[in-house]
């Protein structure tokens, strides 16, 4: 028989003793354990699918509501020896019983949902609490369907709200994982009809293609379905070339008077954008205008709230870095970045460079190591420390690296649900325009086509001669071209595209500049557009919903030849308008961060 060591302790009182065994609440249930394990002294037996659980009326009444009520409450099984149970997991069941004799219990990613279902039924709130909470932190795109499902069907609130939430921001991602090919109609009609999907760059031509895709898997079955999900599509809103791809490989379907009709009632409505929730993120960066190794840095990270117009506070980077980018691949937000260090002589070093990947979510950034091979982290790191430049087509999946020596191409793809980057192409040097010295310059990519523009050359070891330059790179052609210059030279600067056009803010030569300018690629012209309230350089400048926001950065604190100062103010630009309106505050001022669109 099993026997735990009696902790036994006296008290001494008047006329006698008093002896208190601290132990005894626990011998009792390990005898009553050993009892059932030898199928002795039971007074319930469990029957689940073909097996047996040995246990006390008692025990599970204390435990479980759902006993309780089958025991105290005169059921039928209240005199029964047996009781059987149905829809649940014997396995499961027997690690909840044993749990409630000895207070332990192992939970699995493999049998996580099948130790809820049972919980549930059980009523055992606390348990099936954790275990919901267990599976938050399994949560990605490759399962979310699933999960969100399961989530609304056994009342498990927060992870609903969870799966929902990532299946929203996710959806581009999610729509190419197996479990979406798997969902029913009733659940995919269900998404199409949320107002505030992320959609990413492709917008409702992906809502366009998951449907089809979704059809087109188990296509006997589910044509029938087309016309109910077309309806709930903004095909006015899909791209020409993706209208006539969809028109022409369904123009046997289209002959269905219904499915056309639908179809043409489609087309003639409105545009309508679903209401997406788009943010800007900033990370790190640093607190005064002198950006040496030794200066103070930030580790926190703010985003921009749509609804109340203002900035709030995410969790912290987990390290303080001084030189950072922030990558939006495809809806996942990645953040490379170098920390200095420095030798007992006082000399620099630098640490190994780090990559994380930001879970908004679960509000927490995750190492990302394993997601890019070291060849494109050294790569990308290189390019930050000389003061270089890193920018992402989307269309094609591609980042590019530009710094004075090399210029890269790594391309990025996704697999269930993850982003992951292995490779990297070296591009010819635009020599002839830039010398190895040239940096602070910025990069971006318009039509496919990358620009690098201002920055400088290195004339001595603190000082570089600002320039004008902008020159493009044609990734189908494979040659370098260089392009009208801009209207003022400018290092520091930094540049964002609507519409198609590029404009280029703030920088640095003589002074902090507060100017802008815009380019048109199609005529290979510059025009000055309204400028900032406030000279910037180390500052970020970003497209959101139609308009520019420029953040942070280097300034002044009056005017040119006052002492320098750290932003935190923000300044929104309507091209419409022409005019900039001062933006919500970020909480902490900032100057060569990171940031960008998520």
């Amino acid at each position: 028989m099993q026997q735990t060591r009696n902790k036994l302790v006296t008290k001494e009182e008047e006329g006698g003793m008093h002896i208190i065994n601290k132990n005894a609440g626990n011998n009792v249930l390990a005898n009553l354990q050993d009892f059932r394990t030898k199928e002795i002294l039971y007074d319930v037996v469990l029957k689940i699918e073909d097996q047996m659980i040995f246990a006390h009326r008692s025990i599970l009444a204390i435990s479980s509501e759902y006993f309780r009520a089958m025991f105290v409450d005169h059921f039928k099984e209240h005199h029964t020896l047996e009781v059987t149970l149905e829809s649940v997991s014997a396995e499961s069941a027997a690690s909840l019983v044993d749990y409630m004799y000895t207070g332990h219990l192992n939970v699995t990613k493999e049998g996580v949902q099948y130790l809820i279902v049972v919980a549930d039924q059980w009523q055992m709130t606390d348990v099936k609490d954790l275990c919901a909470k267990f599976m938050e932190q399994q949560l990605e795109p490759a399962n979310c369907l699933g999960v969100w499902e399961f989530a609304e069907r056994y009342h498990c609130d927060m992870l609903q709200i969870q799966s929902e939430q990532l299946l929203k921001q996710r959806f581009p991602a999610i729509v190419l994982t197996p479990e979406f090919l798997t969902l029913s109609f009733e659940r995919l009609l269900k998404i199409l009809k949320f107002r505030d999907i992320t959609l990413g760059y492709k917008g409702e031509d992906v809502v366009l293609e998951a449907v089809m895709r979704w059809v087109n898997h188990s296509y006997d079955s589910r044509i029938d379905n087309l016309t109910r999900l077309l309806r709930r599509v903004n095909l006015a809103s899909t791209s020409a070339e993706c209208r006539r791809q969809f028109l022409e490989s369904n123009s046997r379907l289209l002959a269905d008077p219904v499915l056309k009709e639908v179809v043409e009632s489609q087309l003639k409505m409105p545009k309508q954008q679903r209401s997406t929730q788009a943010m800007i993120v900033v990370i790190g960066g640093f607190l005064q205008p002198r950006t040496g190794p030794k200066n103070p840095r930030l580790q926190g990270v703010e985003k921009t709230d749509p609804r109340s117009n203002s900035w709030s506070s995410l969790a912290d980077f987990p390290m303080k870095s001084s030189g950072a980018v922030a990558l939006n691949l495809r809806g996942h937000l990645f953040c490379l970045a170098y920390e200095p260090v420095e030798n007992r002589r006082g000399a620099t070093l630098v640490t190994e460079t780090r990559i994380f990947e930001f879970d908004l979510v679960k509000n927490q950034w995750l190492d990302a190591r394993s997601n890019f091979s070291d060849q494109v982290l050294t790569c990308i790191d290189e390019c930050l420390q000389a003061s270089g430049a890193v920018t992402v087509c989307e269309e094609t999946s591609v980042i590019y690296t530009v710094s004075g020596t090399e210029v890269c191409r790594i391309p990025f793809t996704e697999l269930d649900g993850n982003i992951f980057c292995k490779q990297v192409h070296y591009l010819p040097k635009p020599a002839e325009y830039m010398s190895p010295s040239h940096c602070m310059h910025s990069a971006i990519v318009v039509n496919q086509n990358l620009y690098v523009l201002g920055g400088g050359d290195k004339a001595q070891r603190s000082d570089t001669v600002p320039s004008n330059i902008v020159i493009m790179f044609d990734p189908s052609e494979g040659v370098w071209t260089r392009k009208n210059g801009m209207i003022e030279q400018r290092l520091k600067m930094d540049v964002a595209t609507i519409n198609g056009q590029i404009y280029a803010s703030g920088g640095f030569n003589i002074h902090r500049l507060n100017t802008v300018e815009c380019y048109n690629p199609q005529t290979d012209m510059w025009l000055r557009v309204q400028h900032m309230n406030w000279g910037r350089s180390h500052h970020k400048m970003l497209a959101l919903n139609g308009r520019l926001w420029a953040i942070g950065g280097k300034s002044y604190s009056s005017g040119n030849q006052a002492p320098r100062d750290v932003l935190n103010s923000c300044e929104v630009y309507d091209p419409d308008q022409n005019k900039w309106t001062e933006g919500p505050s970020m909480r902490h001022a900032r100057c060569n961060f990171a940031a960008t669109v998520l």
